[in-house]
């Protein structure tokens, strides 16, 4: 063999290696490309993460929409202050200190004329005669001013006030809650009404007030 024949010879060779490389990784290609992908790249995490986010507008918006809308909202009462030392918180407490000293002229004088009249001793003897009544007058007093007013315009001052009868044979406490009315008179402030808002005794339960009241202010709201 000559020395062109060596040279064919090698050439062909050369190709044929050439060819089976080739078609090698052209198989090797067409069997990776059908491996399955893994499952959890079903879904891909650029889907999921907008699917979030426009949930996240979603709520948003919802949110901005109910914020527009004409819904009631919770009434949320304000905190009752009291007003210390007003002045028909003052009178309340002079007509229980007159009371207390027994000085039941001057203690009617605090009420307005048509409830006693001071002038008028008839009149104070039968105003006296309920705190007569106790065994030790008012054992418990607590008198709050805390802004009410009634539909008349008079002031409403609260009252707790505990005592024993003594004609009771059952000596335990009786308190009443009470709403004091307060209005001017000839130019003074007297207390108008007294109206029992609830009434009982220590471990028996309530007790029924001599009149209804129209309206209660003081219980709950005085202790």
């Amino acid at each position: 063999m000559n020395r062109n024949d060596n040279l064919v010879v090698q050439i062909a060779v050369a190709m044929i290696i050439i060819a089976l490389l080739w078609l090698t990784l052209i198989r090797a290609s067409n069997k990776e490309s059908s491996v399955p992908l893994p499952a959890a790249t079903t879904v891909p995490i650029a889907v999921r993460v907008q699917q979030w986010a426009v949930a996240d507008t979603v709520e948003f918006k919802n949110a901005d929409e109910i914020a527009k809308q004409d819904i009631p909202s919770i009434e949320v009462l304000p905190r009752l202050v009291e007003n210390v030392n007003s002045d028909s918180a003052n009178l309340v407490k002079q007509y229980f200190a007159a009371m207390e000293a027994k000085n039941f002229t001057l203690a009617c004088s605090s009420v307005s004329t048509d409830r006693c009249r001071a002038t008028n001793p008839r009149s104070v003897d039968l105003f006296a005669r309920e705190y007569q009544s106790f065994v030790n007058g008012y054992e418990y007093i607590n008198v709050k001013d805390l802004g009410f007013k009634s539909p008349s315009g008079k002031d409403v001052v609260c009252v707790k006030y505990s005592f024993r009868y003594k004609d009771d044979n059952d000596p335990r406490l009786v308190s009443e809650i009470m709403s004091f009315y307060v209005d001017e008179e000839n130019g003074n402030l007297k207390i108008t009404d007294r109206v029992c808002e609830k009434k009982y005794k220590e471990w028996s339960g309530n007790r029924a007030c001599p009149i209804e009241p129209n309206a209660r202010y003081c219980v709950g709201n005085i202790k």
